[in-house]
């Protein structure tokens, strides 16, 4: 059975949701006559709407957690190629929430710390001598011009959240160096080229 259809309605229902919200800020303005507005709480279509609303943003969950388990069930259809990034980014987020309050325990900062900095390194040499890749991306024509989330460097090194996660712990480091030093006028300097370093 194709489930197509479902993102566009779940479109539609992310479209009635804005609609809807953005007409909030609208209450909120100064109005030169409030009675006008308080009287179109008393029309009869005014609960409705508001309840179509609540029941819109449950509808747009709804579809979401299904086209979810869908897509995630069929294995064998592959996601949107140049949106990868939202997974790590979205594990990599989680990740980094918990070690941040992990982090609040004095006696935990700094073997956190050093597992971030150590795991930095040791996870990508794990993966790429476990899957035998080579330590940088080999651009194979052959994948370009096919399918190039067949490439095994793609796939087992370039995607995953854990080969990415020593650049993410950098640069939660760096923030975390910012933090302290940014009401040291003396060590800002320190922190500026940190930051650099970091992007760069």
């Amino acid at each position: 059975m194709n489930l197509r259809h479902l993102d566009g309605i779940r479109a539609l229902t992310m479209m009635i949701i804005l609609l809807t919200h953005s007409s909030i800020p609208l209450i909120r303005m100064p109005l030169k006559n409030v009675d006008d507005l308080e009287s179109q709480f008393d029309q009869v279509w005014f609960p409705i709407a508001m309840a179509g609303n609540t029941y819109t943003v449950q509808i747009f969950f709804v579809i979401g957690g299904l086209l979810l388990a869908v897509n995630t069930l069929e294995q064998t259809k592959n996601c949107i190629q140049f949106a990868w990034y939202l997974g790590a980014d979205f594990q990599l987020y989680l990740l980094g929430t918990v070690l941040m309050l992990l982090m609040r325990i004095p006696k935990l900062y700094k073997p956190i710390l050093v597992c971030m900095i150590v795991s930095s390194f040791l996870v990508p040499m794990i993966v790429i001598y476990q899957h035998q890749l080579d330590a940088t991306v080999m651009m194979i024509l052959r994948y370009v011009l096919q399918e190039i989330r067949t490439l095994p460097y793609y796939v087992r090194f370039y995607i995953p959240f854990e080969t990415n996660a020593g650049n993410y712990f950098f640069g939660m480091i760096t923030g975390i160096i910012y933090h302290r030093l940014k009401d040291n006028p003396a060590a800002m300097w320190i922190t500026k080229v940190l930051i650099h370093i970091t992007v760069l």
